[in-house]
């Protein structure tokens, strides 16, 4: 490891192995790192502490956590918020976890490019919808920039999400899987039955997949 890599300091809330609990990964074991900070206040957001529980941790010492903490090289880390990319020596820590060997998801809300991210990693990528108060901070051009490898994902909580997200894919046309997820919270799964039957009637090519961890944690952290 790189001397200058070893003083970078990254603002870190948690650290954690779980099962990921949305998207095309579901049900895969993984270590997370959780991040500290983000730049928006969605209404229906699960993780509100990671905005101020975080301290400061030298990207060294990031990587010697997980070798502590048992996690084998060719397994994946999902490195989550917050919002990973509001800081920027993010890519440090990525470049450094896969010439580890490690596989590296990235979940960020799309507010922020992500060009300059390494194209061996998957990206999880947010497309935030009215119900969320924060729609006009999605950078769409970030979409164009997306693998086939990545996801797209929507949060849908009413039809006014759901048109403003098929709005989106007509118009932008993504190369890798889109997913809608209900935005459970309070509601019960059954209260979104008629998002699949509308999938279903107009034929969208996307994954409907419910979130799996607020299924069977509710607001419990995982930690």
């Amino acid at each position: 490891m790189q001397s200058f890599i070893k003083e970078k300091r990254l603002n870190i809330c948690e650290f954690f192995i779980s099962h990921q609990g949305e998207g095309r990964l579901i049900g895969e074991l993984m270590y997370f790192i959780r991040f500290g900070g983000c730049n928006l206040s969605c209404s229906w957001c699960d993780t509100n502490y990671a905005k101020h529980d975080f301290k400061e941790i030298v990207i060294f010492d990031i990587i010697k956590k997980i070798k502590e903490d048992g996690w084998d090289k060719g397994r994946w880390i999902c490195i989550t918020g917050g919002e990973p990319l509001m800081q920027k020596d993010t890519g440090f820590l990525i470049e450094e976890l896969v010439k580890e060997g490690y596989k590296i998801i990235i979940e960020t809300n799309g507010s922020y490019p992500i060009e300059s991210l390494n194209k061996k990693i998957m990206i999880s990528m947010d497309i935030k919808c009215p119900s969320s108060g924060e729609e006009k901070k999605n950078l769409l051009s970030n979409i164009s920039l997306l693998k086939e490898k990545d996801q797209l994902k929507f949060v849908i909580d009413s039809e006014e999400d759901y048109i403003y997200a098929v709005d989106i894919i007509k118009k932008y046309k993504p190369r890798c899987l889109c997913i809608f997820q209900p935005q459970l919270g309070n509601n019960n799964p059954k209260d979104f039955k008629w998002l699949f039957d509308r999938c279903k009637k107009d034929l969208l090519d996307v994954r409907v997949i419910l979130q799996q961890h607020k299924i069977v944690f509710g607001d419990v952290r995982c930690v």
